[in-house]
């Protein structure tokens, strides 16, 4: 596409789309190793952190990581950790 308007954020071209599923395979191979290694959901919220820092290294990633200022309970990296665990058992 040549102009993606997202739901939220600013309008973009195709790599927003490109940087976005970079985000979410980023998240959902976070989330997969520790649970690989055997981790609750209460551990991997554990490591939310580690996760914050792996996601904002990864350069595809990072600017779809929600700052600590902006997270709101629905939005927030803990809510998107939930819900890929949930994905991810079922």
């Amino acid at each position: 596409p040549l102009v993606v308007c997202p739901g939220h954020g600013a309008r973009g071209g195709a790599a927003l789309l490109a940087d976005q599923k970079g985000f979410f395979v980023a998240l959902h191979r976070e989330v997969s190793v520790r649970m690989e290694r055997g981790q609750t959901l209460d551990g991997v919220l554990g490591d939310l952190e580690a996760i914050r820092a792996t996601l904002l290294a990864d350069p595809a990633a990072a600017g779809h990581v929600i700052p600590h200022m902006a997270d709101l309970s629905v939005l927030s990296l803990q809510a998107q950790v939930e819900r890929t665990y949930g994905q991810m058992r079922t």
